[in-house]
């Protein structure tokens, strides 16, 4: 459908959804040259997700099928999807894989690459912002009242934010009782947390993502660090989104931190607290957290930081090939290559690190 109301004289212009998921804006009077009028494609359901970048015609991945994980190729012909292994006489039928991609993915049939020793720790998602009626909540507890306009938007966002958390192992829940014997140890008392909730808008200002955000209040926190411990290096520009960025980094041995859940966490316990076992937004070392997790995913890749900018990475990941440039800022970063197989191949590979990253085109 047209993707915006035109200037006057101007014509309409149309989004279009392509193979690896990414949007273009087109005039209406191009469609001809790019729809083939006599095909009619029926718009996709709206639970369909779109594909990440590393699902497409003839690229390399690793299906478990009755127990046993086989590499081989993706295939897209005539629109319809498909699986098949070398010198394999028939195609494994994937016809439905826009709809059932997230859950191969969620069961680990589905993985990028022909390297099936890795976990895909977890997939970046989004909820969709196109059908709130009322702006933006000023509190999770408004936000779930059901009766909120925008209650089921809301607590799909928040629970894509929890289930983000679960993903990486990010706390334990514990109970008062479990609270109460580690204060007496000496552990600091339970940090209050909150939901953000934001609507994330696209080029021409239109509503995109819900998005959810569970933070600590990182000035309550009692622990005091120096400027050193909690010094992470960015540069002045960021594209990239990297979910759930800060949560990635572990807590050292010696960071015992416990939480409230988020006033109105419709899924925690009553009386229940979130003994910490990776960062979360809001921590004073949060930054740094993540920085060492990502320096070490870059560095398990082969790229190497520049020493007198240590948040410019570079390196080639394959002999011969052209390199790679990644620019780290705070939670998201900037890749490029002269090669866009370079670029795929750096995207398969750090996803293949257990780094949750939505590689988003423009």
């Amino acid at each position: 459908g047209p993707s915006s109301t035109p200037p006057d004289n101007q014509p309409p212009l149309y989004k279009l959804r392509l193979v690896d998921g990414s949007l273009v804006s087109v005039p209406v009077s191009l469609l001809p040259t790019i729809v083939r009028p006599s095909i009619s494609t029926p718009s996709p359901p709206a639970h369909q997700h779109a594909l990440p970048v590393w699902i497409g015609d003839d690229k390399k991945v690793t299906l478990e099928r009755n127990g046993t994980r086989q590499c081989g190729r993706i295939r897209l012909h005539n629109g319809s999807w498909s699986f098949i292994v070398h010198n394999a006489k028939y195609p494994v039928d994937l016809s439905n894989l826009g709809l059932t991609y997230q859950h191969l993915l969620d069961q680990q049939l589905l993985l990028p690459g022909w390297n099936s020793n890795f976990i895909l720790a977890a997939t970046a998602a989004h909820v969709s912002a196109s059908g709130l009626t009322t702006s933006c909540p000023d509190s999770l507890v408004k936000a779930l009242a059901p009766s909120f306009a925008d209650c089921a938007i809301w607590n799909q966002s928040y629970m894509e934010e929890l289930n983000g958390l679960l993903h990486l192992g990010v706390f334990d829940e514990i109970s008062k009782v479990e609270y109460r014997r580690l204060y007496s140890k000496g552990v600091a008392s339970a940090i209050p947390t909150m939901c953000v909730l934001s609507v994330k808008h696209d080029a021409q200002g239109r509503p995109l993502h819900a998005k959810s955000h569970i933070v600590v209040l990182g000035n309550l926190e009692q622990q005091s660090w120096d400027k050193s411990d909690v010094y992470a290096p960015v540069i002045t520009q960021a594209q990239a989104d990297c979910k759930n960025a800060f949560c990635h980094g572990v807590l050292q041995k010696d960071e015992t931190i416990i939480v409230c859940p988020p006033p109105g966490c419709p899924q925690s316990k009553k009386g229940s607290l979130w003994k910490l076992k990776k960062a979360l937004y809001g921590l004073q070392r949060s930054p740094l957290h993540w920085f060492c997790r990502i320096f070490a995913a870059f560095h398990a890749i082969g790229l190497r930081s520049c020493p007198n900018a240590p948040c410019i990475f570079h390196g080639s990941l394959t002999p011969g090939a052209p390199p790679i440039y990644i620019g780290l800022y705070a939670d998201d970063f900037v890749y490029f290559s002269t090669s866009d197989a370079v670029e795929r191949e750096f995207e398969c590979q750090l996803v293949a690190q257990g780094v949750l990253v939505d590689f988003m085109q423009e």
